[in-house]
Formats: C-alpha cells, sequence, structure tokens
C-alpha cells in the first residue's frame, strides 16, 4: 500500500527545526524523558502567540494544569475539557503525546474532535533506546513496568453487548508480557487474531527486537500468519491498517489493543472514535518507572481532524 503520511503529517528532522502554527493552544505532559517537554520548550522560545500549557494526569481519570490553581478536569467531562480549550480563544489544538499519560490523550481526542477544532498530535521519537530487556524472555521482565488493569479510555467503554466472537488487533512492541497479559484477559480466536509490527521500525533492527520479544504470545496463538505491518512512527499507516482490517472482516466487531508504538496507540484511538459502534480499545495502563529512551529525534505533526474527516 502506499504510504499517505504526506496527505496528513509533517515532520522536523531537528529540534530547532520545529514550528507549529500561530494562534494555537498546545497541551503537553511531562514525564522522565527530555524529549516529553523538548518541544514545548523550544516553542516557548521560539514563537510567539502560541499558548502552551503543562498539563498532569491525576488519579481517578482527572487531569491537572501545571502552575494554575483551576480545580481539577475530569477526563470524561465534554464540559470541562471544552471550557479549558475555549478560554485561551484558540480554534487550533496541538496535543503533544510524547510524555502525556494515554488516558489523558484518549480524553482529549475524543473531546476535542467532537467540538470542531483543529486537532493535531505531536510526537518525538527518541534518538535511541536506553533499556536491552527487550532481547529477553517478556514474560519475565516488564520493560514497561508495572502493568494496570485493563480498563476503558475516558469514553471508550462503548460496546455495550458481549460478543463471542471478534477481531483482536494488537499493536506489539517490545514488551512481549504486555501481548501474553492481554491474551490471557480477553480470551480471542486465535484465527481472529492480528498482530501488528511497526515497520519500517525507528532503527532498522527494532523490528526484529519486537518479533522476539512477542515470540511466545505467538506461538500460543498461532497468529504469526495473520500478522501486519504498519511503520512505527505512522498514525496515518496504523489507522489505514485498521480500516483495511475492519473491511476484511466485513464490520465484524473489532477489539485494539495499542501496547506498542505511540503514534499506533494515538492511531487506534482515533479509528475507535470514528468507528465507535464497532471498535474498543483494551489498554493495560501501564506505568512508566523510569526513563527508557534518550534524544530526540524526528518529530511529528499529524492533522488528525484531517485525517478523520477524510477517512471515516
Amino acid at each position: 500500500m502506499i504510504n499517505r503520511d504526506y496527505q496528513y503529517m509533517k515532520r522536523a528532522e531537528r529540534l530547532a527545526d520545529f514550528r507549529i502554527e500561530e494562534r494555537s493552544l498546545y497541551l503537553f505532559e511531562r514525564d522522565a524523558e527530555y524529549r516529553s517537554y523538548a518541544c514545548a520548550d523550544i516553542i516557548r522560545a521560539n514563537q510567539t502567540n502560541i499558548a502552551v500549557v503543562e498539563l498532569e494526569y491525576i488519579e481517578k481519570d482527572e487531569m491537572h494544569v501545571v502552575d494554575s490553581s483551576a480545580p481539577n478536569i475530569p477526563l470524561g467531562s465534554q464540559k470541562a475539557i471544552e471550557e479549558l480549550v475555549q478560554s485561551f480563544g484558540y480554534r487550533r489544538v496541538y496535543i503533544d503525546v510524547t510524555g502525556m499519560n494515554v488516558r489523558i490523550s484518549a480524553a482529549l481526542l475524543l473531546r476535542l474532535t467532537s467540538m470542531g477544532v483543529e486537532t493535531h498530535a505531536v510526537y518525538a521519537e527518541p534518538n535511541k533506546y536506553l533499556s536491552e530487556q527487550f532481547h529477553k524472555e517478556g514474560e519475565d521482565h516488564e520493560w514497561a513496568g508495572e502493568i494496570d488493569d485493563i480498563v476503558p479510555l475516558p469514553g471508550f467503554s462503548n460496546i455495550a453487548d458481549p460478543c463471542d466472537e471478534f477481531i483482536f488487533c494488537v499493536f506489539l512492541g517490545f514488551e512481549g508480557g504486555r501481548f501474553t497479559h492481554m491474551l490471557r484477559e480477553m480470551q480471542p480466536i486465535e484465527d481472529l487474531t492480528v498482530p501488528v509490527f511497526g515497520i519500517p521500525g525507528f532503527r532498522i533492527e527494532y523490528p526484529y527486537n519486537a518479533y522476539w520479544s512477542n515470540r511466545k504470545g505467538l506461538k500460543e496463538t498461532e497468529s504469526a500468519a495473520n500478522v501486519k505491518y504498519a511503520s512505527a512512527n505512522s498514525i496515518v499507516d496504523a489507522y489505514m491498517l485498521l480500516n483495511r482490517i475492519l473491511k476484511a472482516g466485513k464490520n465484524m466487531k473489532m477489539i485494539v489493543a495499542p501496547i506498542g508504538t505511540k503514534p499506533h496507540t494515538i492511531a487506534s484511538i482515533a479509528f475507535a472514535i470514528t468507528h465507535f459502534n464497532n471498535v474498543e480499545i483494551a489498554y493495560d495502563n501501564p506505568k512508566k518507572t523510569e526513563p527508557r529512551a534518550e534524544g530526540v529525534g524526528l518529530i511529528l505533526d499529524c492533522n488528525m481532524t484531517k485525517l478523520l474527516s477524510e477517512n471515516p
């Protein structure tokens, strides 16, 4: 398939080259890695007419605006999120998902795309990963740290009636333990399990590392014949792949487990938004315990509003 990134994405090869449109709101969350706040810092330093707002995830599905005395914002509240955005007066919002808790990212994408503002997702790739644990068996070495329960993302508990048969599409990364955990919890039908690997990867060797780390789950489900591929850093590529899988399944119910790259996670969330009655997100809410990458690589800016409106 032809890669369609050029239609919806912009790329900055260097941090110094990263720019966004003027009169925009830029939302980010800081974690232990520099790349989580690097883009926010460069925008603050080099651009005007930009509102840069740091968010922080609060347990029980709330977020807090850092350095603000305002009350916490419930992630399930359309009104509260709308009021936050409207308070800045801008009709374009960038969500830097790099270090952002996925529960915040999901809530923002769901609410912002429905309120008519132009919504972008920004992701800064790492220059390189630090951890070598993905060379080991992922079942015993949880690279992401502690795995939490599979709890629906805010606003995404949408398939009311349980179904015996569903397509189980799982985006895989280096953490094989997350894959086997998902299989135990979801118990999908083997023939309907579709693993997805990030190819091309951020680096040439990463797909091989991902295959090795997930070999136990692939063997258990005998799903190697069903493997699909989407570029590891492409929201667009992953979104289009999900569209093809759903159509091939003749609109059978689909559960998507985005436990691979952050761009694949954002694509999965976006696809669940546009196919709200057919697609469920299964997410295990990992808790990152320490930095696992260093530096800033390619910076990606995806126009989510354009992507979703042109590919319903």
